[in-house]
């Protein structure tokens, strides 16, 4: 799919900074047929797999030179051995779909109806420039595939058209297993749908309504969503058309529309490869069972944002805008932590009558993420210490009396880099920290020498691996961890992974249904596991709207080394303490004490920006790097 509305201009560095991406030479086999079946134990790290042909796999593309996040799609299917590209196919009727950025543009302006739109995102771009476009060009030219590259040329008859019969014979030949639709599709008709054996398949980012798709990006935000969509859908009738194969849920960034797009189209790069992977391996009927009925059955080009829609929402924009920067100028975001000493807020029956007792940093600091832990019949709290000055976090500790009071705070662990969520596990008899360690792409194990304070990293448990908030559960036997992965791009919120070992020195295996929630309500952890009224409960952040807005508690319904599966039972939100702006983001337990952390706006003492002979935004450290 090209870029339809939602950009296609080029400019990203990062994994892509060259101009050309080299792919190897694949051979090519039969395609796997649907219902063969991969039977290797789990795990299997070491077994040999049984020996299986790639799928076949068609690119329908507008032009060779194609956005760097198709190029990304393109290259991690290339690497793998699940799948090769058997043929690159052009849409030439798409062939002034490659005019330079500024022309684009122009063109949008001048169509009268389109106009304030066409300032709106130019504007947009400009003041909020990133350097990870999703839709710099990169050239994937013929010689550097190991595939059949043609072109085709609709036959058009009026704003239809379809591919004729000569083409469409073209590329039944090459018996195709699914053909990934990163073009203009609208514009070859229906014919084109039965051409591979498992259908074409595109994207919906956004709202799915026909008249909105190209940019249901905006209309989130035009309509004051919280949360975006974006889906993997096989287009055309049943039984395989009409059936989203795989659907992530994201925030929607409401003061940049163009970080909206890139946030999520970036996301959305792992879902092909994760799609075919599992049809290699398991076979459609296992996609079959993770899919659901499209709202938009097939893929169409919808209408860019009127000029009467723009006239409703630049007002509301600019008004969000300064409040957002007026807020960021004259007042800091505080997090600070909360011990129940009442009923717990996680029984719905209870939190009317909860006994908080509020502890707040000293100035210049904030605490979140309390993980209490008794040692000697006494409780301590650990905790997540940020300091603005040196713009990390480090992990404090204090003992914890039996009315919710903290002793003296010290430090417990401190390094070079920004540590935060301080879990604590104990492990045949010994004390653990696994602290998020987010900024280093790694998971840390710490082991306790002499409590409190004295603690040494015991090992990297996983390196390489861009993991917020790891939480390990202890069940059947094996260790289970949790934490949300951020995979290319995208953020730490939405996609929670699990991994699993036999113990806690042992290899760690990925979870074969991972993510196993894709979903930012309820995906990253906020806590323990813990048992209510025998269920076993998964504390998770909502980060719609806005990080850390609140908890569910998820009851774990399935976790085996096969599958998971749990649903939501409660949530905890911050309407349990006047002035805590509706945020919480973590919960533990320890004896009859509740631990929570809260988040308030504190006025400023000192505005930077008046002291010199300009104006400048002073920037606000985010807490924990997200």
């Amino acid at each position: 799919m090209t870029e339809l509305g939602e950009d296609s201009t080029p400019c990203i560095g990062g994994a892509f900074g060259e101009d050309k991406i080299a792919f190897a030479d694949r051979a090519r086999g039969e395609p796997h047929r649907p219902g063969e079946r991969i039977t290797a134990p789990w795990p299997a790290a070491n077994a040999a797999a049984p020996a299986r042909k790639p799928l076949r796999i068609g690119l329908l593309v507008d032009s060779l030179q194609v956005p760097a996040w198709v190029a990304r799609i393109v290259s991690e299917v290339q690497s793998g051995d699940y799948a090769e590209i058997a043929a690159v196919i052009v849409n030439r009727a798409s062939e002034n779909d490659d005019a330079p950025f500024w022309k684009r543009v122009l063109a949008r302006i001048i169509a009268v109806n389109g106009l304030l739109f066409g300032v709106f995102r130019m504007l947009d771009r400009l003041a909020f420039r990133a350097s990870n476009n999703p839709f710099r060009r990169i050239d994937i030219a013929a010689e550097a595939l190991a595939a059949e590259t043609f072109t085709i040329a609709p036959q058009t008859s009026g704003t239809a058209g379809w591919p004729g019969d000569a083409d469409l014979a073209r590329i039944r030949r090459l018996e195709l297993d699914a053909l990934l639709c990163f073009g203009s599709r609208d514009r070859l008709g229906e014919g084109i749908l039965d051409v591979a054996r498992y259908g074409v398949w595109s994207y919906r980012h956004g709202q799915a309504q026909a008249h909105r798709e190209a940019y249901g990006l905006f209309y989130d935000m035009y309509d004051r969503s919280s949360v975006s969509s974006v889906a993997l859908q096989i287009d055309g009738p049943r039984p395989l058309g009409g059936r989203v194969i795989y659907r992530s849920v994201g925030n929607v960034i409401p003061w940049s529309y163009s970080r909206n797009v890139y946030y999520h189209y970036w996301k959305s790069t792992s879902f092909v490869p994760r799609r075919l992977k599992l049809l290699a391996e398991e076979g459609f009927p296992a996609i079959e069972r993770l899919s659901e009925e499209s709202e938009c059955p097939t893929q169409g080009c919808g209408r860019s944002p009127t000029n009467r829609e723009m006239l409703r929402f630049l007002p509301r924009h600019a008004a969000l805008l300064a409040q957002t920067a007026s807020r960021r100028c004259f007042r800091d975001e505080r997090w600070f932590l909360v011990v129940n000493t009442g009923p717990r807020l996680a029984n719905p029956a209870c939190p009317a009558t909860a006994k908080m007792k509020i502890h707040r940093a000293p100035p210049g600091r904030f605490w979140a993420d309390p993980f209490p832990v008794v040692v000697d019949g006494q409780v301590w709290v650990f905790f997540e210490d940020y300091r603005f000055t040196s713009k990390k976090g480090i992990i404090s500790c204090a003992p914890v009396s039996a009315d919710g009071i903290l002793g003296d705070v010290s430090t417990a662990l401190e390094c070079s880099y920004h540590f935060s969520y301080p879990f604590i596990l104990e492990y045949e008899g010994d004390l653990y920290m696994a602290p998020d360690t987010w900024p280093v792409n790694r998971v840390e194990l710490w082991r306790c020498r002499k409590f409190p304070d004295d603690w040494v990293r015991e090992r990297v448990l996983m390196d390489g691996l861009r993991m917020s908030d790891p939480t390990i559960h202890q069940q059947d036997g094996k260790l289970w961890l949790f934490g949300t992965v951020s995979e290319g791009k995208g953020w730490a919120n939405d996609e929670l992974h699990i991994y699993m070992a036999d113990a806690l020195d042992g290899a760690w295996r990925p979870h074969p249904a991972n993510p196993v929630v894709s979903d930012c309500r309820r995906a990253r952890p906020a806590g323990q596991l813990f048992f209510r009224d025998g269920c076993l409960i998964r504390p998770a952040q909502d980060c719609s709207g806005r990080y850390g807005s609140a908890i569910v508690l998820n009851r774990v319904d399935e976790l085996n080394e096969r599958s998971y599966a749990e649903t939501p039972v409660g949530r905890i939100d911050g309407s349990w303490l006047a002035g805590n702006r509706g945020s919480v983001h973590t919960v533990n337990y320890a004896g009859s004490l509740e631990f929570l952390d809260g988040r308030a706006m504190t006025p400023r003492r000192k505005y930077p920006f008046l002291r010199g002979s300009h104006f400048a935004l002073p920037t606000i450290p985010r807490r924990s790097v997200r």
